[in-house]
């Protein structure tokens, strides 16, 4: 019980930290209202306790760094894909309406806006970008919260360029639904 309250306590610190430091450094003139930052964190405890729940007892197998490295790109891959999926079924008009238009509340991105999202979308949409790869490639709880990361890191920098993609996704709704991989250009629904 107290390793589950230490670790949800540490993410929970390190998702505030990092997400404030996004949101000086980058972008200090807009004012996050209080009920976005909050959901912020709420999100990030429900991702720090699915992780913890699926890791806690998890031993550690060693394999070869080609393996992983390939396993990562597959992942990549894997999560332009995915997220490219639900990402553009949320924008059907049943689902927008109930469960994605809390995402899009915020037109201009900000960095407290990467979590800000409905729970079934947060754990459906995030969660499996986040926790698929980590359960077919069975990744022990060091490369898994490597991956978080990263993942993490990719949304907050899509959150944090107010001339991007995803800023103009915010604004047009219609365009870039992916992570900007390959699956925008693929299916035509990039704006440039």
């Amino acid at each position: 019980m107290w390793s589950y309250l230490f670790f949800t306590f540490i993410v929970v610190v390190y998702v505030h930290v990092v997400t404030s430091y996004y949101q000086r450094r980058i972008i200090p003139a807009i004012v996050v209202p209080l009920h976005v930052e909050v959901w912020h964190i709420l999100n990030a405890l429900q991702l720090s306790g699915i992780f913890y729940q699926l890791y806690a007892y998890e031993p550690i197998y060693v394999y070869p760094l080609s393996v992983r490295i390939l396993e990562l790109l597959c992942s990549v891959i894997f999560s332009d894909i995915y997220f490219y999926s639900t990402h553009r079924l949320l924008h059907v008009r049943f689902w927008f309406s109930y469960i994605h238009s809390w995402h899009h509340e915020v037109t201009e991105v900000y960095p407290w806006a990467t979590l800000y999202a409905h729970p079934l979308e947060n754990l459906l949409v995030n969660g499996g970008v986040a926790f698929i790869p980590a359960w077919y490639y069975q990744w022990n709880a060091f490369i898994a919260f490597l991956w978080l990361l990263f993942i993490f890191h990719n949304s907050l920098e899509a959150h944090t360029n107010r001339a991007g993609k995803h800023a103009q996704h915010h604004r047009f709704l219609s365009y870039n639904f992916g992570l900007q991989l390959f699956m925008d250009y693929l299916l035509g629904t990039t704006l440039l």
